[in-house]
């Protein structure tokens, strides 16, 4: 009940202090600029403001502070900022009633949802990974040495330094306030779908109520439609690092779009817009390949318009050359300097015939991720195509797999710098539920067409088990409430118990020794994520107590307590179904060596089929 009972007492103030890290340095950066309060700049505020955050982050990072040391810049930066957006005067607020309430009622309704269904913390989910990175940053932070200790940034460092300062500024650990900064976090990325669909209606010339409802429209599409598998993105990575990181590629998309309409685009937007490009790069740098890729594309489109009209803007002439040289050179020097990975490592790519080069499988992860309802969007979209030629954003993100992963030449440059298990991400850079909501908003010619075009997007989605041909996947199961047998809540007591009981490092069977970390800042090491290691030892028939010197002084968790069957894992395949009978990772004779030497394994705790020994 403490633990629970935590939770409820800081709410609010980690919402506050969250809104103050990551929002109002964005507003007033962006009232700064003179730019009213509208769609667009409030979307920009939101990019903005992990614009600084993650600036604060790399600054104590480098300067070895603390979250007092972050507290001190947040209010320079909150005083700097307030006086240029003081000296602005009041701000310009452009909002039509419609636009505002759509707004309104989407963020109300995601937020009752979220309330209800609590954060998606399904084990052994990839949440659990990031939330362990999110620990060790906090257990930095609380370190007495962390202060001066001027540690490398790491991969995707700020990202989850961001956040682990704010819950050190709200005197909390991770498991205090998973929750609330599932929620918060969710409710940015509403707002974030919300803004850039309001900017995308507006291109269309929809009118104010239409172009309120077809951005609502495009959040729950986003939340249904975006995502892997089963998993739905908003779900399944609010812990990621890519997660605000997509927030602000909205943003650096919308300042592209502006750039391109310019004859003269004005230097505060190409400053801001290379400011986002840097955040991305640091923070997680697959959204930074996102924009490179839509950058290139963007102004590919405007210079080939422009030489069949009335001309280009300088700056598509400057982006599209300037990105395409940059491009081949270097592909040229990596070609020459840099080894690629294996190619057909884990099953990820095909061979295109004996020409030694490779693409994407189109009906492996491309399919787990766009589905049968994104071929759908697609094929839509393709049909109506004149009616949406002017949607250069769209135009250009749909076709991203044509020059990323079905590219055979891309797909080598990307295997010089990164593995072939993770090419399959520049998917979700299609913008599907934007797409989709546009569809279904856009006047039709035909009375058949209004009724047919949504019924054909929303029955895609429906979900259906077993589901009648592959690619008919739902992100439904992953946004509905889970099971307290299969998530957190399933082994609370122990995390509870381990979290005030040192740092040791814990012996135990891959699955709790994937979920304990994130929770308590235990250190385990077994195989990668949640599969064992070949040579498992709690599980091995040949046993004797010598196989357990090494770990003396290290603490052993014995868990029995098994979970329910994880029909997201048997639909995704993600992880087996019965990965929950943890029970079935202790073998006979482990058990038996347990209750025959109490001298070496001594009880500390036990509860429900659970029990944790010190190692002597």
């Amino acid at each position: 009940m403490q633990y629970r009972s935590r939770q409820v007492v800081f709410r609010d103030v980690l919402t506050l202090i969250y809104i103050v890290v990551l929002l109002v340095p964005g507003l007033l950066c962006v009232r700064a600029t003179g730019r009213p309060l509208d769609a667009r700049g409030l979307l920009l505020a939101l990019s903005a403001g992990w614009v600084l955050a993650v600036a604060g982050a790399v600054l104590v990072r480098m300067a070895g502070l603390t979250a007092a040391g972050f507290a001190g810049l947040l209010v320079l930066e909150l005083a700097l900022l307030g006086g240029l957006a003081w000296r602005r005067g009041r701000p310009a607020i452009h909002w039509t009633a419609p636009a505002l309430a759509g707004g309104l009622l989407s963020l109300a309704a995601a937020g009752l949802w979220l309330i209800w269904t609590g954060p998606y913390l399904e084990l052994p989910s990839d949440a659990w990974w990031h939330l362990e990175v999110l620990q060790r940053q906090a257990d930095w932070l609380a370190s007495p040495t962390a202060l001066g200790a001027r540690l490398p940034l790491g991969l995707n460092g700020p990202a989850y330094l961001v956040p682990a300062l704010t819950l050190q500024l709200a005197g909390l650990a991770p498991a205090d306030a998973l929750a609330e900064l599932s929620l918060v976090r969710s409710l940015m990325m509403v707002a974030g779908v919300y803004l850039f669909a309001l900017v995308l209606a507006e291109q269309a010339g929809l009118p104010p109520a239409r172009s309120a409802a077809m951005a609502a429209t495009a959040v729950v599409l986003f939340v249904l439609g975006t995502g892997v598998h089963v998993f739905s993105y908003f779900r399944y990575y609010v812990f990621a690092p890519g997660y605000h990181n997509m927030l602000a590629f909205f943003g650096a998309a919308l300042l592209l779009i502006e750039i391109l309409q310019e004859r003269r685009p004005a230097a505060g937007r190409l400053l801001a817009l290379v400011a986002i490009a840097a955040a991305l790069a640091l923070a997680h740098v697959q959204e930074m390949a996102f924009l490179a890729v839509l950058g290139l594309l963007l102004a590919g489109i405007s210079v080939f318009r422009g030489r069949a009209g009335t001309g280009a803007p300088q700056a598509a002439y400057w982006l599209f050359f300037g990105g395409l040289g940059a491009y081949i050179g270097i592909h040229l020097y990596s070609y020459i300097y840099v080894r690629p990975h294996n190619a057909l490592e884990h099953g990820y790519l095909v061979a295109l015939g004996d020409s030694g080069m490779f693409a994407a499988d189109p009906g492996g992860r491309f399919l787990d991720v766009v589905g049968l309802w994104g071929l759908a969007v697609c094929a839509l979209s393709l049909l109506q195509w004149r009616r949406l030629a002017e949607q250069w954003f769209l135009a250009a993100a749909l076709v991203t797999p044509l020059v990323t992963l079905f590219n055979p030449v891309f797909v080598d440059l990307f295997l010089r710098f990164s593995y072939p298990e993770v090419l399959w991400r520049f998917a979700l850079m299609m913008p599907l539920g934007f797409a989709a909501a546009l569809l279904v908003w856009l006047p039709q010619p035909a009375r058949w067409q209004r009724w047919a075009v949504p019924a054909l997007l929303l029955g895609l989605l429906w979900p259906l088990d077993p589901a009648p041909v592959r690619g008919w996947d739902t992100r439904l199961y992953s946004v509905l409430p889970v099971s307290p047998a299969n998530d957190h809540r399933q082994w609370a007591d122990l995390y509870a118990y381990l979290r005030g009981q040192g740092k040791q490092n814990i012996l135990t069977d891959p699955v709790t020794g994937y979920a304990v970390p994130g929770l308590t800042g235990r250190k385990y090491r077994g195989g990668y994520k949640y599969w064992p290691m070949p040579e498992y030892l709690l599980n091995r028939r040949q046993l004797q107590v010598a196989d357990f010197d090494k770990y003396r002084g290290w603490t052993l968790v014995v868990n029995l307590r098994d979970g329910e069957p994880s029909r997201n894992g048997r639909l995704s395949r993600h992880w087996p179904e019965d990965v929950l009978r943890v029970s079935q990772y202790y073998s006979p004779q482990f058990r038996k060596l347990l209750r025959s030497r109490p001298d070496r394994f001594r009880v500390l705790w036990g509860r429900d089929r659970i029990r944790v020994f010190e190692i002597s």
